[in-house]
């Protein structure tokens, strides 16, 4: 029951883009990689979303006094929804962190309710 419930809930995009070199990928308690985008606003202001810089990053500013760790939907993967990081990080100005659920594209691991 557990498998049908979970094949039916969880449903990984069977197409995605490219995932970016930049992401950075950590290991779950459970020993799978997943990966990780950090968006941080450019140094310089700017409303042109293209210039961040590296546009993903490894690593999260510490001047900024907000992060934002966000789970996309169950429908959704990090490499769909990084329009919407570039355009609230600008907005915020504050690092914003996507990552990925096991057993959706580019992690390890399968879907499931349990963590």
């Amino acid at each position: 029951m557990g498998n049908v419930v979970s094949s039916l809930t969880f449903q990984p995009p069977k197409e995605v883009p490219k995932l970016d070199s930049t992401a950075k990928f950590v290991r779950t308690k459970n020993g799978f990689s997943i990966p990780l985008l950090i968006f941080r606003p450019p140094k310089e202001p700017t409303y042109k979303t293209s210039s961040i810089q590296n546009k993903y990053q490894k690593s999260i500013s510490n001047s900024l006094p907000y992060t934002f760790i966000f789970s996309h939907g169950n429908s959704d993967s990090i490499t769909l929804i990084t329009d919407f990081a570039v355009d609230f990080v600008l907005k915020t100005k504050s690092n914003f962190v996507l990552y990925e659920y096991c057993g959706y594209p580019y992690a390890e691991g399968e879907v499931s309710f349990t963590f």
